[in-house]
This record gives C-alpha cells, structure tokens and sequence, in this order.
C-alpha cells in the first residue's frame, strides 16, 4: 500500500480522540438537521432487518461448527426474500 507523505500541517490523533471527534460531529449533525434525520427510509430499514438476520443465522452456524457455505447464504437469501 502507498502511503501518502505527511504534509507539516497534518495533525495525528489516536483512536480515542477520532471516536469523540466523529460522535461530536454526529451530535452537531443531528441538532443542525433535526429529528426528521433520524428516520430511515423504509428500503433501508428492510435491508438492515435483513443483515441481522443473515448475521444471526451465520453466527448460530459458527457456533455449531458448520462452515459457512454458498449453500447456506442461497438459503438465507431466499429465507430473507421471504419476509
């Protein structure tokens, strides 16, 4: 990987500090926009609701020792597409 040359007016901050960065920057978003930004739009909401179950289902194969086929992830998908 290429890394890019630090220009002398960069400032390096560790993860702790770039979390409260990124959450302050999230709080001032959310007051600037409003509670409207806090509602998803339902496409979005059906396609998180499908990740969860897709990581549940992976999750409790995991756990029982069973790798994680093609096979199984058609299952889901046709599972999730269901619903």
């Amino acid at each position: 990987m290429m890394r890019h040359p630090a220009s002398p007016n960069d400032i390096q901050i560790d993860r702790i500090h770039s979390g409260a960065v990124c959450e302050e920057m999230g709080d001032r978003l959310l007051v600037a926009l409003g509670p409207q930004s806090i509602e998803l739009p339902p496409p979005l909401l059906a396609l998180i609701d499908q990740l969860a179950k897709v990581e549940t289902h992976e999750s409790m194969i995991r756990k029982s020792g069973y790798r994680f086929s093609e096979k199984i992830m058609l299952k889901l998908e046709r599972d999730g597409d269901s619903t």
